[in-house]
């Protein structure tokens, strides 16, 4: 997939501008990867609405997880920063990733 196809991703994780994104496919992706997603707690986000039904977070966290370990270089690691009540949830989420 195209780096063009991630460009809200890289805004919602704040690196838009940030990443030499040619460069990034040219090591074949991201080693490290921070992602600190939203946690649907009603704080006021420019491009997030962070007052989401529970079923329908998830199910974009689930497409964010996806989008995050496509970007990520084989070998490179995902360290996904979420509430700790919610962690088995979101492990579940990146073992369907990927």
């Amino acid at each position: 997939m195209a780096h063009d196809d991630y460009s809200s991703l890289w805004r919602l994780l704040g690196i838009a501008g940030q990443v030499n994104i040619d460069a990034t496919w040219r090591w074949g992706g991201i080693c490290l990867n921070l992602p600190r997603p939203p946690l649907n707690q009603g704080k006021d986000y420019t491009f997030f609405d962070d007052e989401l039904p529970p079923e329908q977070y998830w199910q974009w966290l689930e497409e964010i997880c996806a989008k995050v370990y496509a970007l990520t270089a084989e070998g490179g690691a995902i360290y996904f920063m979420h509430r700790d009540k919610n962690g088995e949830q979101v492990l579940r989420l990146l073992r369907e990733a990927g």
